[in-house]
């Protein structure tokens, strides 16, 4: 399994221009991180006994849906 800063070093080198600023680096770094830990804090909530494995579907498709209608894609 990739670790969160591993995917990060593969994020960076694929989008973020080589010649960006530190100080651009470093606010992109946070927003992957900040997305990381939201995506994190869904799973844990989806988890949770009370939540039907019904509802946790239907709660990643809707964030999946919400994702794809800002501009990413699914693959």
């Amino acid at each position: 399994m990739n670790t969160i800063q591993e995917q990060w070093g593969d994020f960076r080198k694929n989008v973020v221009p080589i010649s960006a600023p530190d100080i651009q680096v470093s606010e992109m770094q946070k927003a992957f991180y900040a997305g990381a830990y939201a995506s994190i804090m869904v799973m844990i909530k989806i988890s949770a006994e009370d939540v039907s494995e019904d509802a946790g579907v239907q709660i990643f498709e809707t964030l999946k849906n919400e994702c794809e209608s800002f501009g990413l894609t699914g693959g």
